[in-house]
């Protein structure tokens, strides 16, 4: 399945697009509001820029993925492997991102209020200017993080 199927089907109101294998795919942009990525494989997407409100991501595997700037508000993440993505100015506002990787991943400038990230792993993340506040992260390892 390329971009150009995925952005037909969504226009034509599908929205269930659980464990396909788009890796590498170019969504970069694209408003996929409400889309169902369920244990989908993203490896390397390049999801910059890409609104995805309210996605289900669960169990995906975005390591590598370009999120930059991507609009997660309200999506849930959880037990997704986000390790050594690119993830800067992403809005992950009010996001669940229970028991998900972040390992050796940029979220420099990110917006993470009232994130919900319950056991996730941060372990050598860069959130320099990040925001935090009102995020519930108890059990998270943030070691050798880079704050500032």
């Amino acid at each position: 399945m390329d971009a150009k199927e995925i952005l037909e089907k969504y226009e034509a109101g599908e929205r269930d697009f659980k464990s396909k294998k788009l890796m590498g795919i170019d969504l970069e942009g694209k408003d996929l509001t409400g889309v169902n990525f369920l244990g989908t494989d993203l490896l390397k997407a390049d999801l910059s820029q890409t609104n995805l409100t309210e996605a289900k991501l669960n169990n995906a595997k975005l390591s590598g993925a370009d999120l930059t700037k991507a609009n997660l508000y309200k999506a849930n993440i959880s037990c997704a492997n986000l390790s050594e993505a690119y993830l800067d100015r992403i809005n992950l506002s009010y996001t669940e991102v229970i028991q998900t990787n972040f390992s050796n991943s940029s979220l420099k400038n990110a917006n993470l209020v009232y994130v919900k990230g319950e056991n996730s792993n941060f372990t050598r993340a860069e959130l320099q200017e990040a925001d935090l506040s009102k995020g519930d992260f108890p059990n998270a390892n943030f070691s050798h993080t880079k704050f500032r």
